[in-house]
C-alpha cells in the first residue's frame, strides 16, 4: 500500500509546515511533512487531504490547485508520492495523536531531528527544483493577476 503527504507553503512567508511525530508513531521525535499510508480503495489525494486533516486539524481548500512532486521508493518498496500545496497564510496547527509539536521553517536546519523520508525530499535536486520552478510560477501568476486586476480598474 503506498502512502503520500503534502509539503504545505505559506505564501506571505515562504515557510513550511513540519510537524514532529509522537511517541506512538515510528521514528518518533522526528521532524516531518502531514502524510501517511493510503487506505484501502483510497487514492493519493483523497489520502492526503485525510492525512493533512488528522495530523493538523486543517482541510486543504481543493478548489486550488494541488501539485504533484513525485514518488520515492525506501528500500523495502514502500512507495510515499509527495504533493505540494500552497497556501496563502499560515494556520495554527492542532497537535494530534500522531504529532505532538509544529513549526513553520524556512529552512530544515530549524529543527532536528528530521524524518528520513524529508530529508531524502530536501537532499534530492530533482525535488528542489520542481519546488523552486513552481514557486517562481505561483509568482509569476500572481503578479499576472496583480496586473490583469490593474488594467481592469483602468479599463471599466
Amino acid at each position: 500500500m503506498p502512502g503520500a503527504g503534502c509539503i504545505i507553503i505559506s505564501r506571505n512567508t515562504n515557510r513550511f509546515l513540519v510537524g514532529r511525530r509522537s511517541k506512538i508513531e515510528s521514528l518518533p521525535g522526528t521532524w516531518g511533512i502531514p502524510g501517511g499510508n493510503c487506505d484501502a480503495g483510497e487514492d493519493l489525494i483523497s489520502t492526503v487531504k485525510r492525512e493533512v486533516f488528522e495530523e493538523t486539524g486543517y482541510s486543504l481548500d481543493m478548489s486550488t490547485p494541488i501539485e504533484y512532486l513525485g514518488c520515492s521508493t525506501e528500500s523495502n518498496g514502500f512507495q510515499f508520492h509527495t504533493f505540494l500545496k500552497w497556501i496563502n497564510y499560515e494556520f495554527k496547527p492542532i497537535k494530534s495523536a500522531e504529532t505532538d509539536k509544529f513549526k513553520w521553517i524556512k529552512n530544515t536546519n530549524e529543527v532536528s531531528p528530521i524524518h528520513s523520508g524529508l530529508l531524502e525530499l530536501v537532499k534530492n535536486p530533482i525535488f528542489v527544483e520542481a519546488i523552486l520552478k513552481k514557486e517562481e510560477r505561483a509568482r509569476l501568476l500572481s503578479l499576472g493577476d496583480r496586473i490583469l486586476l490593474k488594467w481592469h480598474q483602468v479599463s471599466f
